[in-house]
């Protein structure tokens, strides 16, 4: 943040409906409670932390993690998802769930109970397949979320992922995505409250105790103070759709901060989209990093047309945002587009002309205030998000085949290095069983966003219809994403299966 300039007047926030209403300050204690209340169990740690904690209200940032020792890793013990059915309005979508994890030697013992909510119908198929397998099941149209819970020897690389084709009524687009784990705060933008397109939140509580969750949301004129935003209770163990219709109507573009200020709530965002009477598409909206000075918007589909870029400014002052596009053949600065300014606390949307390039492509931005991203590609009638995540080592996994939701082909693999390095990749193809079918290794150029097609000419060996995952593992920091293109359009990002992951560490004198 630059020093010396007079901090403009805060905004104030607008309530649904036009009206004004004084700022308020948001607090939250769910970083230590989310990390003890898995399945029920709230351990002192947790509750140490939490009242360390209390009173200290701050918008998180990727700036503002505790300095200190770093944290030591430690192999994960346990691990939970909340995987949402594709729910807008009334009966889901027909959803495919998916649960594996990357080979390893974890040990024996452990458990996997997997149960489809709300009502606690457990899923032997998920939960009995063997460390490895590639195992899926049909959820059920009256599924509002699937429950995967991991402890013990089968915790450790365990993944989750749903998939859907939308009914017309929900877009009828292609739906691919990673079911998210709880965590005390999430960001989703692109999010709309419109006749023609509408965003419904799926909140997932994993724990055996009740669940408070906070919605700040921001939209083009300032920040909105939506109807019954806060306070909203999940119960254990259940999943509950907050459409954001009902909480702020009539808004086209809005970024939604989700904060758990109590229990341990996996929240997802499901959108839809519409042309008059016509479906326009569908996407499982991916949660983007958390605000920072410099985020990189990494797996933005190749694609002849204009993209929509997303910035939201949570802060109280002007950001000013600088961008760079790092295609194939390097890193440049399209023209016009060398700044962009967003107004504080407001999401802006800004195009990207298709003149940028028609090839897959990162988008780096820097701004003295923290902001987050995400770029939004449609096509005819369909349409997917890239968004702003942190760079990761180890191995991601990629769906496949999901049963009649992901049918094997169409996906491609886009791999952005992190820092001046090239990265080696290593992609390899498994079955159902697990086994290794096939392997290919690809270098990412440094400064660049390399496409891969992982069954094309050098890659994995075999053919898609033989494959139902791949694991893209990498030894060097990288952003990466899946898109599938077999049936409209969808995206993914990547991140590293939950193996080893960072103990909290309490700061000496931390208040």
């Amino acid at each position: 943040m630059s020093q010396g300039k007079p901090s403009p007047r805060k905004r104030s926030r607008r309530q649904a409906g036009g009206r004004r209403v004084k700022d308020q300050v948001v607090e939250t204690t769910s970083a230590a409670l989310a990390l003890g209340a898995h399945s029920g169990r709230l351990v002192i740690g947790a509750v140490l932390v939490a009242a360390l904690l209390l009173g200290v209200g701050e918008l998180r940032t990727a700036a503002s993690r505790p300095s200190g020792s770093a944290p030591s890793a430690q192999e994960v013990s346990t691990v939970a998802y909340g995987c949402p059915a594709f729910v807008q309005r009334g009966a889901a979508s027909a959803t495919t769930v998916a649960v594996s994890s990357v080979p390893g030697d974890f040990g024996d013992g452990g458990a996997r109970e997997v149960v489809r909510l709300n009502g606690a119908n457990p899923v032997a198929s998920l939960a009995d397949a063997p460390r490895g397998t590639w195992a899926t099941a049909a959820v059920g149209r009256r599924t509002r979320a699937v429950l995967v819970d991991a402890s013990g020897g089968q915790a450790p690389g365990t993944v989750a992922f749903t998939a859907a084709v939308a009914d017309a009524a929900d877009g009828g687009g292609s739906v691919v995505g990673a079911c998210p784990r709880p965590a005390p705060e999430r960001w989703f933008l692109g999010a709309g409250s419109t006749a023609q397109r509408r965003t419904a939140l799926v909140l997932t509580n994993t724990s055996s105790s009740p669940g408070v969750v906070d919605l700040s949301i921001y939209g083009t004129a300032g920040e909105i103070e939506g109807v019954g935003a806060t306070g909203i209770v999940v119960d254990p163990q259940s999943s509950r759709v907050v459409r954001l219709e009902q909480v702020a109507a009539g808004e086209s573009e809005m970024a939604v901060r989700v904060v758990v200020r109590r229990g341990a709530v996996a929240a997802a965002a499901t959108d839809a989209s519409s042309l008059g009477t016509a479906a326009a598409g569908s996407e499982l909206v991916p949660a983007a990093a958390l605000p920072s000075t410099e985020t990189t918007v990494a797996g933005v589909p190749a694609h002849r047309g204009a993209r929509t870029l997303l910035v939201a400014n949570p802060s109280d002052r002007t950001a000013t945002v600088g961008l760079s596009v790092a295609t194939h053949d390097g890193i440049f600065t399209p023209t016009g587009l060398e700044t962009v300014d967003v107004p504080p606390q407001s999401v802006s949307a800004v195009t990207l002309p298709a003149n940028v390039s028609a090839r897959a492509y990162s988008v780096r931005l820097t701004s003295d205030v923290p902001v987050t991203a995400s770029v939004r590609t449609r096509i005819d009638s369909d349409h997917a998000y890239a968004v702003a995540t942190a760079p990761w080592e180890g191995q991601a996994v990629v769906p496949v085949a999901m049963g009649t939701s992901l049918r094997p082909g169409g996906a491609t693999l886009l791999v952005a290095p992190d820092g001046d390095a090239a990265a080696q990749v290593t992609v390899t193809a498994h079955d159902e069983s697990g086994a290794e079918i096939g392997s290919a290794e690809v270098e990412a150029k440094a400064g660049a966003t390399t496409s891969v097609n992982p069954f094309g000419s050098g890659g994995v060996g075999v053919s898609a219809a033989q494959v139902s995952y791949l694991t893209v593992g990498s030894q060097a920091p990288v952003r990466a994403a899946a898109v599938y293109t077999g049936r409209g359009l969808a995206a993914m990002p990547l991140h590293a299966a939950p193996v080893r992951e960072a103990a909290p560490v309490v700061r000496p004198g931390a208040p």
